[in-house]
């Protein structure tokens, strides 16, 4: 005659071994509730970015300083750098070409606030538009250099030493006019906007020649 295998020792291992399955999907489970837990806690407690504050005239340009984004990512310098020596290039240099002119202006206006703009566009217009490389392109072209980036003590500020060779069209001289030229810009990080994406808005500028030595 047959014997049965549900003994006691059999049902005493049969319910250890399910015991045993019971405890490994209950600790799997508590891990798997534990890391969703602390992905909680850091979505939940991570510190959310501010308003940002712009004022902005009928057609939705800069007028005013910017107040920075407390919580967003902050561009590092190297970036910032290389964004206010292109600034500084395309504001001062003169393609011989009219919609190369353009597009650089519209780019360097794009990244300027009120007292930026307005320095720019004074000097543009002094001498009857003689430095406008809109108007100027016909008469000479411009390249730019740039000599040394230097962060000033002053928070927020760099000092950017350049030369401006300017070479007249009329004449056939291959070496140009050199001069050196020192402009301080004050930045800040904002909201990107058309024609800046990176949000660097310059909010102070001025520029002069160096005296010759």
């Amino acid at each position: 005659m047959a014997t049965s295998l549900k003994t006691p020792i059999y049902d005493d291992q049969l319910t250890a071994w399910h015991n045993r399955r019971l405890w490994f999907l209950l600790c799997g489970a508590g891990g798997v509730i534990a890391i969703l837990s602390v992905a909680l806690c850091v979505i939940l407690l991570r510190p959310h970015s501010a308003p940002w504050v712009i004022e902005v005239n009928g057609k939705g340009e800069p007028m005013g300083s910017l107040l920075p984004l407390s919580g967003s990512t902050e561009i590092g310098d190297s970036t910032i750098r290389f964004e206010l020596e292109t600034y500084i290039q395309h504001a001062f240099h003169v393609s011989p070409n009219f919609e190369e002119n353009k597009l650089w202006l519209s780019t360097v206006y794009a990244m300027s606030t009120k007292q930026a703009a307005d320095a720019l566009t004074f000097y543009y217009r002094a001498d009857g538009g003689a430095n406008n490389p809109l108007v100027a392109f016909t008469k000479y072209w411009q390249a730019v250099r740039i000599v040394r980036t230097l962060k000033l003590p002053i928070k927020d500020t760099y000092q950017i030493d350049y030369t401006v060779d300017r070479h007249d069209k009329s004449k056939l001289e291959l070496t140009g006019t050199l001069t050196n030229w020192r402009a301080t810009l004050r930045v800040i990080q904002g909201k990107p906007a058309d024609g800046n994406p990176l949000g660097i808005w310059v909010t102070d500028l001025d520029f002069q020649p160096e005296a010759k030595s």
